[in-house]
């Protein structure tokens, strides 16, 4: 029962997964983006000249600049969604994602900051704050460069670990992500279009990522139990939670977090890349002996 239940998530993972990120899926979502970006600006300038009736007017910006926000999120919700459907890959490929949609997540608040500002541009109060954020964007966009070329040093064996299985139980994990991105994405624009504006739909789905992730943790170690294997795992989860943490933190501590994450991240895949499995497991079957590094 188990295994056809596994065998039919897989399939269904599988169809999904070829569908989205098929040529001609992409080629949609970038035209639904475009616009949606073009047809919220227009939005925009019909409600500054009055020209959208007065029970849309309220829930409508009155800054050009909300619709940059708008874009922003839409690619961000992508993001996510491609980190789900790497959840099967290895925890570095996963990993690799989520410092991607970091980097997004601080472009898309220098972009939020910029529907303060005054129509022609004429300066922010907000500037210091902006310049912080982009920065800490690139700096991660730099980190993730350095990680995807230590990771590669571990590509090979971090797929040699997974079992069809294995692979099969992270599928259906996925799905029920999945299902619960939608579900979550559904209720956020439910509440929106009623006026309310202070929810956090992108820290709700970090949050169950977190508990998907130890999940990984726990179906990873039946079949990868090695002491490397687990902390190197828990390691990852740790780096998504000081991620996670980051967005609800107080600015300038939320960049603070970020970059500390960052750094642990790519301190963690140096770690276990210099002392792979077969060192740490020489040590623990003879204390006398020194292997050469």
């Amino acid at each position: 029962m188990t295994a056809n239940i596994l065998s039919l998530a897989a399939r269904l993972f599988d169809a999904i997964e070829g569908l989205f990120e098929s040529t001609s899926s992409q080629k949609r979502i970038a035209k639904v983006f475009l616009w949606t970006y073009l047809l919220a600006l227009a939005t925009v300038e019909c409600r500054l000249r009055g020209l959208v009736p007065e029970g849309l007017a309220r829930f409508t910006p009155t800054s050009h600049f909300a619709a940059v926000q708008l874009a922003f999120t839409l690619i961000l919700a992508m993001e996510i969604l491609e980190l789900i459907l790497t959840i099967p890959n290895s925890f570095a490929q996963s990993m690799g994602k989520q410092l991607e949609i970091l980097a997004l997540i601080h472009l898309r608040n220098a972009f939020k900051e910029l529907t303060h500002l005054s129509e022609p541009v004429s300066g922010s109060p907000s500037l210091a704050y902006i310049c912080a954020t982009t920065a800490t964007a690139l700096c991660i966009f730099v980190a993730l460069g350095i990680y995807c070329r230590m990771a590669d040093m571990r590509k090979s064996a971090a797929l040699s670990e997974q079992t069809p299985h294995y692979i099969a139980c992270k599928k259906l994990l996925a799905l029920v992500l999945l299902a619960f991105f939608a579900v979550a994405a559904g209720m956020e624009l439910w509440e929106d279009a009623e006026g309310r504006h202070d929810l956090h739909f992108f820290q709700t789905i970090y949050t169950a990522l977190i508990f998907s992730d130890i999940a990984v943790v726990l179906l990873a170690q039946q079949f990868m139990p090695s002491f490397h294997a687990v902390f190197r795992n828990s390691g990852f989860v740790m780096g998504t939670l000081l991620m996670r943490l980051s967005f609800s933190a107080e600015h300038p501590l939320d960049i603070a977090v970020s970059l500390f994450a960052t750094l642990y991240v790519l301190a963690l895949t140096y770690a276990v890349n210099r002392f792979p499995p077969s060192l740490l497991h020489n040590v623990s079957e003879d204390g006398d002996d020194k292997p050469e590094p």
